[in-house]
């Protein structure tokens, strides 16, 4: 599934966005290798000859205990990423500022509006972890914007071409503001 967001208007020339993030990658190597070794662990450590009601226990624990090891491993490495791209968001935009969450920007205070990547993607390596850093930075943008001196993140977990969108379509409502900024400026020192 791709990221998106929405677009409603909800009144007074304001916009609320709602972001739909791209879903992280699954780091099953990891929790794969994990659950392998536990399951190894529990079923190689027997006594010469078992009989069969120990095998069964062996097996279900091993079986079980792995399953229950790749979950919780596979849950842990997802919300790790998460907190990296700050997955989704919503705000609304006008041409008078941006109010995301409890806070509002003030047009005439936004420096700029900036799409970032939060995951960094390590140096090509052996193995699959090159495969992954990649998938994981192809959906870590983040829309933020700065304002004395702060950068506020209004929403992540996109794709590059979703945040390049998205930053589009809200520099075209605030430019709203700023060409009736312009035009109350030249009445302004049109009427002196």
């Amino acid at each position: 599934m791709e990221s998106g967001y929405q677009q409603e208007p909800v009144g007074g020339g304001r916009v609320r966005f709602v972001v739909r993030p791209a879903p992280a990658p699954r780091a099953s190597g990891v929790a794969m290798t994990l659950a392998a070794l536990f399951g190894l662990l529990v079923a190689g450590t027997t006594r010469a000859h078992p009989g069969l009601p120990e095998v069964a226990f062996r097996v279900a624990v091993a079986v079980g205990g792995g399953a229950w090891l790749h979950r919780r491993t596979t849950r842990w490495l997802a919300g790790r990423l998460d907190r990296r791209r700050s997955p989704g968001g919503m705000f609304v935009v006008s041409p008078f500022g941006i109010e995301v969450a409890d806070a509002r920007i003030e047009r005439e205070h936004l420096e700029r509006l900036v799409v970032r990547n939060m995951y960094r993607a390590e140096p090509a390596r052996a193995g699959g972890a090159t495969t992954k850093s990649h998938a994981a930075a192809a959906v870590s943008y983040v829309l933020c914007a700065e304002s004395e001196g702060r950068t506020t993140v209004l929403a992540g977990g996109m794709t590059e071409s979703t945040a390049l969108g998205l930053l589009t379509d809200v520099s075209r409502i605030l430019s709203v503001g700023m060409a009736a900024a312009r035009e109350r400026v030249g009445v302004a020192a049109g009427s002196r």
